[in-house]
């Protein structure tokens, strides 16, 4: 990290790490040199800890402080055991960086190789140090524009270790000359809705990436030896052709360090083959999927003719699996794609949300990603207040967005990808809780008139033809309970039987739950209104109530925006009048203070309601009416105004609230 500040708050975060731990995961600091560099270790567990033994002569690694600032070149934490201290937990190791002997070093500081997990930041740049990508985690800088810079780093992540894993904010997709088939999105963060949160904006996303073997190239001596097992699927590089075939592991030599593979279909001999390690003609291949997994995967077609919207995902399902590693593959449209790299490819996403579930919306889309100079914007530490909308959820997306229809607003009623984390259900406990305006926004909802899901394989023409399977499906779409839908199918509520529905009917015949049956004939009720069909006096009644309801909720509305307006211009007169002000309020509190005692009201009690102390009530109450005299001028009198126009406001509001809980308890008679 090259940010003076960035650095600072990164060393803030891991003394946090070393001092909290993570998920029963403790840490060791290992080295600390201010603006300079921090190493920091993983503890062994307690288990591990208790069977730590080490020899005299051994070779470790022994955490120690090394104090050197050099950045370029990696600390050699490398040392031998010289001796073993008479408790047994102590030991006095040899560093190779330094050639001293360091006295009693706490067996807590000392892993074998192989065991260490260290973590390392260092102020400066990744390319100062030749091997800063030889690491198991990488994470690249924050804002990277510069072309050629991109360039560099990909080259770096490109001989990185494979298996390991690259940490970005930029989507590296978009870069000029990304490696499709050796950096792979790994199966987190992928989807909008599994997306990591950040300390930045909700617009801002985390890139995960793994480094894998391209199907071109062998696996490496390491990794045959580790992963190989009689019956593994590999691909073989034939010597005289020069090209891969698939094959199967029949035997593993381990003195000769070779493999015995089978080729499939070979014609010209048995195609049984000795092949050694170290010869780089074998590739081990992994099967992430099997035959009839759900996936979300890139379209290879789109991506090779470089699409506008080459890394869109699509819906699809394995229908086949090759011996080579790649996937027959076939999407929700029908196509099928005999060969797909498994880098393209993801498992589904779970929702959060079902389709036609009403629900409160945070509109962050409403809010400017980046500024006039181009930097993103931190929401989360702005003082704006974000806006929320009720919205209904008509679809979901592939890549783990809604398609949403926000209710009650005049323009954009749409949004095509509206983020998970930014939606919040109308009916939950966290909004009753919280209160405000999401508990506002759910008490809406009862006056929200409900409307009818568009949905291509739904007829609104043939309603009186629906099957009880299609019934059930139309109100799975508007956002009733499918548990509740389903008893309709059981109870076979067809297209005609579906208009005859009552309420005592759903919650005593069928056992409907008595919110689920009430979502039930709110819909049916709307989609009769919609068609005009078999509307009775009930229907009529229950509608004029909720458009009563709704004009009263207008009207509220209306009355609360002219009295925050009137509350803004108040405040910046007495900002800019304070004098005035401060005059205008004693006249106020004196003349409140006279009509409290005319009412035989005690001292103390007028020194609480009017926040004043009873030696200055004792001191008024001896004045006459006359006595006070009221402040003049033009401002006072403003003042006095908008006072008034907000008591008006005040009360009309009430008015219409009451009138709104009125027609709400003839709805629920009713």
């Amino acid at each position: 990290e090259q940010n003076k500040n960035l650095f600072h708050w990164a060393t803030k975060n891991l003394m946090s790490l070393i001092k909290n731990g993570y998920q029963n995961n403790k840490y060791l600091l290992v080295e600390q040199i201010p603006s300079n560099k921090m190493t920091i270790a993983q503890k062994s567990s307690e288990a591990e800890s208790e069977k730590k033994a080490f020899r005299v002569g051994e070779i470790v690694y022994a955490f120690i402080p090394l104090k050197q600032n050099n950045i370029k070149k990696r600390d050699n934490y490398q040392g031998v055991i010289r001796s073993i201290n008479e408790d047994g937990i102590h030991y006095d190791v040899e560093m190779a960086a330094t050639k001293t002997v360091i006295k009693k070093v706490h067996k807590e500081s000392i892993f074998k190789p192989g065991t260490e997990r260290t973590f390392e930041i260092v102020r400066g740049n990744l390319f100062e140090r030749s091997d800063s990508f030889r690491s198991d985690v990488i994470l690249l800088p924050y804002s990277i524009s510069n072309d050629s810079f991109r360039s560099l780093l990909l080259t770096g992540c490109k001989r990185s270790p494979i298996g390991s894993r690259i940490l970005s904010f930029s989507h590296l997709e978009g870069w000029d000359g990304f490696p499709t088939l050796q950096l792979r999105r790994v199966d987190a963060n992928v989807f909008d809705n599994d997306r990591y949160d950040t300390n930045m904006s909700p617009h801002q996303r985390l890139y995960l990436y793994q480094h894998v073997l391209s199907l071109a190239l062998a696996s490496s001596p390491k990794s045959i030896s580790t992963n190989c097992k009689i019956g593994s699927k590999v691909m073989v590089r034939d010597q005289k052709q020069q090209q891969w075939f698939a094959a199967k592991v029949l035997s593993i030599n381990d003195k000769t360090k070779s493999i015995t593979v089978q080729k499939n279909n070979w014609i010209n001999d048995t195609g049984i083959e000795e092949i050694k390690i170290d010869e780089q003609r074998i590739h081990l291949v992994s099967e992430r999927f099997k035959v009839g997994d759900l996936t979300s995967a890139y379209c290879p077609k789109m991506i090779e003719n470089n699409h506008d919207e080459l890394y869109t995902l699509y819906r699809g399902q394995v229908v086949g699996v090759n011996a080579n590693g790649t996937y027959k593959l076939q999407y929700e449209d029908g196509e099928t794609i005999p060969k797909i790299n498994e880098c393209f490819m993801f498992r589904r996403t779970q929702y959060k949300y079902d389709e036609g579930l009403l629900c409160i919306a945070s509109r962050y889309d409403a809010i400017a990603e980046y500024n006039q100079e181009n930097e993103l914007v931190n929401i989360k530490n702005m003082k704006k207040k974000v806006d929320k909308n009720q919205c209904i959820i008509r679809h979901q997306n592939p890549d783990g967005t809604y398609r949403v229809e926000f209710i009650n607003v005049s323009s954009y009623k749409y949004h095509d990808s509206f983020c998970e984390k930014w939606l919040q259900p109308i009916y939950s406990q966290d909004t009753t809780k919280d209160g405000g305006d999401d508990l506002k926004l759910q008490q809406d909802a009862y006056i929200t008139e409900p409307k009818l899901p568009l949905v291509l394989e739904i007829d609104y023409d043939k309603v009186l033809s629906w099957k009880p399977n299609i019934v059930a499906h139309w109100l799975n779409k508007c956002g009733c309970n499918p548990l509740s839908t389903q008893k309709l199918v059981e109870n076979k509520v067809n297209g005609v039987f579906m208009f005859d529905l009552e309420m005592e009917l759903l919650t005593n015949d069928m056992k409907i739950p008595k919110l689920d049956a009430n979502q039930i004939m709110r819909y049916m009720r709307s989609l009769r209104t919609e068609l005009r069909y078999n509307i009775d006096e009930e229907d009529e009644e229950l509608r004029e109530i909720e458009e009563e309801m709704r004009e009263c909720d207008r009207e509220i509305k209306k009355l609360k925006a002219s009295q925050e307006m009137a509350k803004q211009k108040f405040q910046q007169l007495v900002k800019s009048n304070n004098e005035e002000y401060k005059k205008w309020q004693e006249y106020e509190l004196k003349r409140q203070c006279l009509a409290l005692k005319q009412q035989k009201v005690s001292n103390k009690e007028i020194a609480s309601k009017l926040k004043k102390n009873q030696t200055w009530v004792k001191k008024t109450s001896k004045l006459k009416s006359n006595q006070i005299k009221k402040p003049g001028g033009n401002v006072v009198k403003q003042m006095e105004q908008l006072q008034k126009q907000m008591i008006i406001f005040s009360k009309q509001i009430e008015e219409y609230q009451n009138k709104m809980l009125q027609a709400k308890e003839r709805y629920d008679n009713l």
